[in-house]
């Protein structure tokens, strides 16, 4: 409102002004003439581009009428179009720049929340990474240990076993315990968590959908029971559905201050009747649906014979997300290049100005050669604009010719009466003093500056006018000055507080990763351990125990299966898992290996899945041999299957296609 009323007022001043006028010809312009081009500048901050542009025409319309009555003036038509070029073109080409640098802060803004969310993912890959060799040399040393030794255990009561287990569930507990820092979790992170989850439950699951990653941050206890209720209904699946795809789409939106997220788990299986389905079930209530309003959200199972099984998990809130800072691209993400012509043009305009006088000035000659002479200072000032310091010579140069075209300008000047679009120069040297300081040459630019402002008071003076009606004029080179130190200043604190706000957002980065990758640990790695070992473990540390034969072939079975998970990661899986282990109790020899420093693909990765599940499971002697191939290879995965009938080679190919051959 401020800034309309403040334009406003400057265009009813100018329609106004001619009325208001009494008596002879004005010798001056309007008193409110340096106003007129602030108009349009405070316009473009509060309002956009093109409502400044249209006000800057419009005002500058108005004075080129007004200059060109008595109470303006009387100028002549040329004279008053020069005027209306210095009070209204020279604004205009501001508002232009700041249309095109408040442009450019948006895609600033947009690379530094890239900045930071790579950053993010760097730190997050990095902690999940340490927590996992945490995870895997715990398992290795007292885990596994602790099942090794019940299986070599000779009678129905070992205190070494005992002390064993008790080490390892200890151990293990000691991994859940780490408390989290951080009280909510980024969009990605959560993301990244629910994908986590769903495919520690099932490895062939097929992730989907969008994440907004400006939307507020998820709090800790919504992101735990997503995570949890996920892994629920991605087990189920892979237990009970029979399907052939289960699929998770995970969407993250912003609406309006709150974050949605909405998590959908989708199975081709064979479905159920839901009203068959008891209350008291845990799998349904508990699970999921209790565990969801347990934070404020919800989740509803979908499902019919035959038709598979979607569930959906609801949660909305959220935490202000926090403003990302990265490193200080402030300038360097800014192309200079527009930047550099606007300034060229401005020059372009400032020397036009000055030509349109040569009839009205009794020394013609002087004015081309003062425009010519801005022109070549502000092109030896503009040659690499931006890109380095501006050396010395060059400088020096932009110093002398401004100097030049000042006393060329001077020279061209009536000796009666000084109009504005007379002393056109000043708008020159002002631009020429700017262009110093950018260029790192501060002494240059101000001596400058105030050699201009004395030899325009030294001539005033000389030629007896008021020396105070040129002051406003003499100091302008100053003003722009100090307005630009001003901006060198405020682009400092804006460098220092990025830097700093850079080093709080890595440490940041940090703790949240970590924190994540806690939250993984205990509700994803660990309660897939507890699932499966946790059981033999509380049984190995009773004293009171008795060890069978059965829990040693259990105990055994069971390292080999951690040992799988460890070492042949590309081959791990709830389903793939429990088939081996069956196996192996029966007598079957099962290896897997994997030589490859990546994760196979999807579509790999399920196909060799369900062929070695299909395989494990029907195999009844023999030896079964998987092994992964490193990356380059034609084959992704080859199976060594031998057995009384023979020998059986089964290569998975890169695109999933399956070749079997046998002897």
């Amino acid at each position: 409102m401020p800034a309309t009323m403040y334009a406003g007022a400057i265009s009813v001043g100018l329609i106004t002004w001619p009325f208001a006028w009494e008596g002879q010809a004005a010798a001056q312009a309007p008193w409110f003439w340096p106003c007129i081009g602030a108009a349009a500048v405070v316009l473009c901050i509060a309002w956009n581009a093109g409502v400044a542009a249209t006000a800057a025409v419009v005002n500058a319309a108005l004075y080129l009428a007004v200059r060109t009555t008595p109470s303006g003036g009387h100028l002549s038509t040329a004279a008053a179009v020069q005027d209306a070029l210095a009070v209204g073109v020279q604004p205009l080409l501001i508002v232009i720049l700041f249309a095109y640098m408040r442009r450019q802060s948006v895609l600033v803004d947009a690379r530094l929340a890239e900045a930071r969310r790579q950053e993010s993912e760097a730190a997050l890959s990095a902690s999940l990474e340490t927590r996992r060799s945490q995870l895997d040399a715990v398992v290795h040393d007292h885990v596994m240990t602790a099942l090794v030794a019940a299986a070599r255990s000779a009678g129905p009561h070992d205190a070494h076993v005992t002390d064993l287990a008790e080490q390892a569930v200890a151990r293990v507990e000691a991994q859940a315990v780490r408390q989290t820092a951080a009280g909510a979790f980024s969009p990605t992170s959560v993301e990244h968590l629910l994908a986590e989850a769903a495919l520690s439950a099932g490895p062939l699951t097929r992730i989907a959908g969008s994440v907004d990653p400006t939307a507020p941050m998820v709090p800790q206890q919504a992101a735990r029971a997503l995570a949890q209720a996920t892994r629920e209904a991605v087990l189920n699946a892979e237990k009970h559905a029979d399907a052939d795809t289960v699929t998770l789409r995970i969407c993250i939106s912003a609406v309006e201050d709150a974050v949605v997220v909405r998590v959908e788990v989708r199975d081709d299986g064979v479905g159920f009747d839901t009203a068959q389905v008891s209350t008291h079930r845990l799998g349904i209530r508990v699970s999921l649906r209790e565990r969801m309003r347990a934070v404020g959200g919800d989740a509803e199972v979908t499902s019919a014979p035959g038709a598979g099984t979607t569930v959906v998990l609801e949660w909305s809130g959220g935490e202000p997300a926090t403003t990302p800072a990265a490193e200080h691209p402030l300038l360097g993400a800014v192309s200079l290049r527009p930047i550099e012509l606007i300034l060229g043009l401005n020059l372009l305009v400032i020397a036009l100005t000055g030509l349109l006088g040569v009839g009205a000035t009794p020394r013609p000659w002087l004015l081309p050669a003062a425009a010519a002479t801005l022109l070549v200072s502000g092109w030896i000032a503009l040659v690499r604009f931006g890109q380095d310091r501006l050396s010395i010579p060059r400088a020096a140069l932009v110093m002398v010719g401004g100097l030049a075209t000042t006393l060329l300008g001077l020279g061209a000047l009536p000796s009666e009466t000084w109009s504005i679009h007379e002393t056109w120069f000043v708008s020159g040297i002002s631009l020429l003093v700017v262009l110093l300081l950018s260029g790192a040459r501060r002494v240059p630019a101000w001596s400058l500056a105030f050699a201009t402002v004395a030899l325009l008071l030294g001539a005033a003076w000389f030629f007896g006018m008021p020396v105070w009606l040129e002051i406003v004029i003499a100091a302008e080179p100053i003003a722009w000055l100090v307005i630009a130190e001003m901006l060198l200043v405020w682009l400092d604190r804006i460098q220092d507080d990025l830097e700093s706000a850079r080093r709080q957002a890595e440490d940041a980065s940090a703790t949240n990763a970590d924190a994540f990758a806690g939250l993984v640990m205990r509700e994803v790695w660990l309660a897939d351990l507890d699932e499966q070992f946790g059981g033999m473990l509380d049984r190995l540390r009773d004293p009171a125990h008795v060890i069978t034969t059965a829990d040693r072939e259990e105990c055994l079975a069971l390292e080999g299966r951690l040992r799988d998970g460890i070492k042949a990661a590309n081959l791990a899986g709830p389903a793939l898992a429990a088939a081996v282990m069956a196996a192996r109790l029966r007598g079957i020899d099962v290896t897997l290996v994997d030589n490859r420093g990546s994760s196979l693909e999807g579509g790999v990765r399920r196909a060799v899945t369900r062929h070695l599940v299909e395989a494990v499971n029907a195999a009844r002697d023999g030896r079964i041999v998987a092994r992964t191939a490193p990356e380059g290879y034609a084959e992704a995965v080859t199976i060594v299957q031998a057995d009384a009938q023979g020998s059986t080679l089964t290569k998975v190919l890169n695109d999933g296609t399956i070749v079997v051959s046998q002897t």
